[in-house]
This record gives structure tokens, sequence and C-alpha cells, in this order.
């Protein structure tokens, strides 16, 4: 939660961008993951702006979809066009029943489904998640977005002649492809694969 100014702020931070208020980042992100948005008319002006500034900076903003079951476009930062944004697939690789999808969409990655057990393990088929107490399994945009931002930047890692775009634009290019079953709305270039972005 929190004001999206504070949130548009931070990404900024992130970046290694000057906010005023803020001490300077010793240490500049070039991928950062969002977990977060809201409804919205439309890109918000504060991620609007904040994504203009990213992507001068070479950096980038990898966002979770929602879990609405609507089109990502109703939301932010995620509707946004220069936002990376993730919808969740469930166990078998199929766009999962509460996310967002649509043309706003890069990706799908793995977001859980608790609701199910398609392996028939006797857990739910959701993303093992570390909390308070222990572990619980999650599900959501907001589990496949960081997956995202991982894959990004161990592609950067292991190839430091890569950009942030390079790296993006590989891993769209080396998805899986989705059936109109797997997919029944838009959900993105396909299901992310890290092996194929890694030998890419």
């Amino acid at each position: 939660g929190g004001y999206t100014t504070d949130l548009a702020d931070a990404v900024l931070w992130a970046a290694g961008i000057d906010v005023p208020g803020a001490p300077p980042n010793p240490n500049p992100a070039l991928v950062i993951n969002a977990s977060f948005g809201g409804p919205s008319a439309g890109c918000d002006p504060a991620f609007l702006d904040a994504l203009a500034q990213l992507k001068a900076k070479g950096a980038v903003m990898v966002a979770a979809a929602g879990n609405e079951s609507d089109d990502s476009k109703y939301y932010s930062p995620s509707g946004c066009t220069d936002a990376f944004t993730v919808a969740a697939s469930d166990l078998k690789g199929a766009l999962a029943p509460y996310s967002n999808f649509g043309d706003k969409v890069d990706i799908l990655a793995p977001g859980g489904d608790v609701s199910a057990d398609l392996n028939g393990d006797s857990y739910a088929d959701g993303i093992l998640s570390i909390v308070a107490d222990g572990y619980s399994f999650y599900n959501g945009t907001s589990m496949a977005a960081p997956l995202v931002s991982a894959a990004i930047a161990l592609g950067l890692r292991q190839n430091p002649s890569w950009s942030a775009v390079d790296a993006t634009s590989r891993l769209i290019a080396s998805a899986m492809p989705r059936s109109g079953t797997q997919c029944g709305a838009p959900c993105g270039a396909g299901l992310m694969d890290v092996a194929a972005l890694l030998d890419y």
C-alpha cells in the first residue's frame, strides 16, 4: 500500500534516480520488481513519468499484471506501455484463472493456483513462499513477476554485454508459445523459459 507517488518515487530511487528528500542510492538496480498495483483509467501519470525515466536510464520495471481476471490495461503500473508486464500461469503452464491478461501483458510465468492440485501431490498448486512462521503456498501475479525479474537479472549477470532491453527481448523471443486452450485471452509471448533465455 501507499500513495502512488510514493511508489513511483521508490521505483525511481531503486534505479538510482535522485528523489527529493531521499539520500542517493549507492547501488542502483537495472531490474525492479513491482508486485503491486491497482485499478486505473490508464497508466497513472506518476508511473508514466517514472517509467520514462527508467527507460532513459536503461532499467526495466517488471510489473505484476493483477489478479482480477480482467484486462491489465485497466490497472497501473501493469497497464503502462513501458512496464514489462507478467501474467500468471498454473502448474500446467496455462493462464491461471485469477490472472489478468490482455495486450499489455508481455509474458506468462508460474504464479500458482492454490485452489487446485493438478499433479495430485496433496499440496495446493501455489508458489512456496517464506512467511513469518515458516512457509506457505501463495498464488498470484505477484508470485510470477519476481520469477521474471530474477530471470532477467540472471541473464544480465551471465551476459554482461546485454542491456535490460536485450534481456527482455530475448526472454520474449525464447518463451514457449501457448495455445488458445492454454491462454483463452492474450497472455503475452508465451510461458517464460529460463533455460532457453540463457542458451539464447
